[in-house]
């Protein structure tokens, strides 16, 4: 693992001119010990040798100039053969690793135009400069080094476009995480701004209307101030309760399931405490009537508490915006679901234009259950706000 960790952090230059080495020396000791001197055959000398170590320094440039070092090697080849030396590889490996550059690292086409090209000029050494036959030995090595060079780069360049296409795979993937990090913090961010407005707006609509209603009456009527206080003091109380339970939840989550020290003490948020909703929006002034069909259950905890949002959410609508005499909420349990209805007689689409988060709020908590809110005037007067959350989605 250390051997490929260096290996990995070796500089270009470095590799290259350990290529351009290696690449002479196998050249010098092969084409050494095949040298058999023929026939018109030339013994290796000074000049053999330097043409070797020029096609192994012209490596040295293959990464800038691929092309011209190949067209280079090949001439410098071109020369070992038309001297005559004995068979041997040569130059002809300096001019294979260029081909295999070349397939490497340019367009297929190009490849093979140039590979083509230096089939073309080692022939010619070969058949018109060295004189040797069609058939001979040296005319079917220069096939089988130009075939043997464009498969190789070919394979380099498949293994490099899959490490390429695995680090895409792996930064795509990284991209991803990153954004549904993001995507669930505004979720959560969302979630919290949701839970607190449901917890504090309620209460503090209750409690706004009963200290308006304590500043009209403190001076001619103080046993009924009285009465105003004690309400404020109920419905403070209260919020400050929901809020309590609500962090506690919320912290509860940001410990990934950790109940510890974090478990809330309050009741929950439930259908089953709609009442207490219904008692809240009398104490302000409201008249509120609730209807409740169906057989009472225990529903998803995700419903539940939807569902008593939803409630606690039109209701403060009422008491802030309506200016209605009368309120009547229907809670039906249906075999697969539950519907809510809340039903005024105040100041119809008026009761809409609050501070535009109520609304908004119920439809988002009903779209995540796949259910459904719809809010409107109701004919003859007045508004209703229509809910129906689904327990199958849960």
């Amino acid at each position: 693992m250390a051997v490929t960790a260096r290996r990995a952090a070796l500089p270009a230059w470095a590799f290259d001119l350990l290529l351009a080495v290696a690449a002479f020396v196998f050249a010098v000791v092969v084409s050494a010990a095949v040298a058999d001197v023929g026939a018109g055959e030339r013994s290796l000398d000074g000049l053999a040798y330097a043409l070797m170590a020029v096609g192994a320094a012209l490596l040295l440039l293959r990464r800038r100039w691929p092309l011209g070092v190949l067209a280079a090697t090949v001439a410098v080849d071109a020369v070992y053969i038309s001297r005559v030396y004995p068979g041997g590889p040569g130059p002809c490996v300096s001019a294979l690793v260029a081909l295999i550059t070349v397939a490497a690292w340019r367009p297929t086409r190009t490849a093979l135009l140039a590979g083509g090209a230096a089939l073309a000029a080692e022939l010619f050494a070969v058949l018109a400069i060295a004189g040797e036959g069609v058939t001979s030995e040296a005319v079917v090595r220069q096939f089988v080094w130009i075939t043997v060079g464009l498969l190789a780069g070919a394979m380099l360049r498949a293994q490099r476009a899959s490490v390429e296409a695995i680090g895409a795979r792996a930064r795509e993937a990284e991209r991803t995480r990153a954004e549904e990090a993001r995507r669930q913090l505004g979720e959560e961010r969302l979630r919290i701004a949701r839970e607190l407005h449901d917890v504090l707006a309620h209460s503090l609509a209750m409690i706004h209307v009963q200290a308006s209603t304590g500043a009209h009456v403190v001076a001619r009527r103080p046993e009924q101030a009285e009465q105003v206080l004690s309400a404020i003091k109920q419905a403070s109380g209260e919020a400050l309760a929901d809020l309590r339970t609500t962090v506690g939840v919320l912290r509860a989550d940001a410990a990934d399931g950790d109940r510890g020290e974090h478990e809330p003490t309050g009741p929950q948020p439930s259908l089953a405490r709609v009442e207490e909703l219904i008692d809240g929006a009398r104490r302000a002034g409201a008249e509120v009537s609730i209807d409740v069909s169906g057989e009472r259950r225990r529903l998803p905890a995700p419903v539940d508490v939807a569902g008593y949002r939803i409630v606690q959410e039109a209701l403060t609508n009422v008491v802030r915006h309506a200016a209605a005499s009368s309120v009547r909420v229907a809670l039906a349990y249906e075999p697969d679901g539950v519907a809510l209805t809340i039903d005024d007689d105040g100041r119809g689409a008026a009761t809409a234009n609050g501070d535009g988060h109520g609304l908004s709020g119920m439809r988002e908590r009903a779209a995540l259950l796949g259910g459904s809110v719809e809010a409107g005037p109701r004919p003859g007067g007045g508004f209703r706000v229509r809910a129906r959350l689904p327990l199958g989605a849960v």
